[in-house]
């Protein structure tokens, strides 16, 4: 690279209104070629800021070795600190924004001073809620009892699920719509 990091822009995004952002993209790089001085990072900001750091990719064991996330945001759909970069492209998630505006600007900084490093970037996509807008709960941990199939037609079924609000807007019930099918 010739001393000079690499870098991709992306165009700017229209955000106003929207909260919760999340970037994703699919990243892969050659494993055991990346130097504890090389760095593979994705920036932004909002309306020209400063640029802050949304995830980082580098390690720190000398010569030779694959990129990892060093820095994301954490819980939640985050992709881990410590994930591997490999040949496959894998889906990196961060919603490791600070602040807000009209516009978000994105771009990806690569210096790996080096020879023969090479990386992957595909996908590249942002999403986030829109102000008022109702996020439909999640059901997990469905368990039906009987478990076993088949269940006789005189046989009481019940089922138990876990219903996760994330906008607390307070779900007191819900429907399961239950149908039958004959396998005979």
């Amino acid at each position: 690279n010739m001393g000079l990091p690499g870098e991709i822009v992306l165009d700017p995004i229209t955000v106003t209104g929207f909260s919760n952002l999340e970037f994703k993209a699919d990243f892969g790089a050659v494993p055991n070629d990346w130097d504890d001085t090389d760095n593979l990072e994705v920036q932004y900001n909002f309306d020209g800021g400063a640029w802050l750091t949304l995830v980082q990719f580098g390690h720190s064991n000398g010569a030779n070795d694959p990129l990892t996330v060093v820095v994301n945001g954490t819980g939640g759909a985050n992709t881990i600190i410590g994930a591997v970069l490999t040949f496959d492209l894998q889906t990196i998630i961060s919603t490791n924004f600070i602040g807000t505006g009209a516009l978000l600007n994105i771009r990806v900084l690569v210096d790996s001073a080096n020879n023969y490093e090479a990386f992957g970037l595909d996908n590249v996509i942002v999403t986030g809620l829109m102000a008022g807008a109702n996020i439909p709960p999640s059901i997990s941990n469905m368990q039906r009892t009987p478990a076993a199939d088949p269940v006789g037609l005189n046989t009481d079924v019940s089922v138990t699920a876990d219903i996760t609000d994330a906008d607390l807007d307070n779900v007191a019930t819900a429907t399961l719509d239950w149908s039958f099918t004959d396998l005979a």
